[in-house]
């Protein structure tokens, strides 16, 4: 078997509060950008905070490059 010339990558998105942690969000290729994150991490984020804590939360993100557009 050959030698790959660039590593495997695998990105995971998880979001953690008080009363636990989210789903895992796995991007198993490509890179995570905020068209990404707008289509595949707020929907998991969202599902998991109404179901969590109904109408009393805030969401918080970090300022890192592909959560910004």
């Amino acid at each position: 078997m050959g030698k790959r010339k660039f590593p495997q990558k695998v990105i995971v998105w998880l979001g953690a509060c008080s009363n636990g942690i989210t789903p895992l969000v796995i991007f198993e290729n490509g890179t995570l950008d905020h068209a990404r994150y707008i289509e595949e991490v707020l929907p998991a984020a969202l599902k998991y905070a109404n179901k969590t804590f109904g109408n009393d939360w805030a969401f918080q993100q970090d300022g890192a490059k592909p959560h910004i557009h």
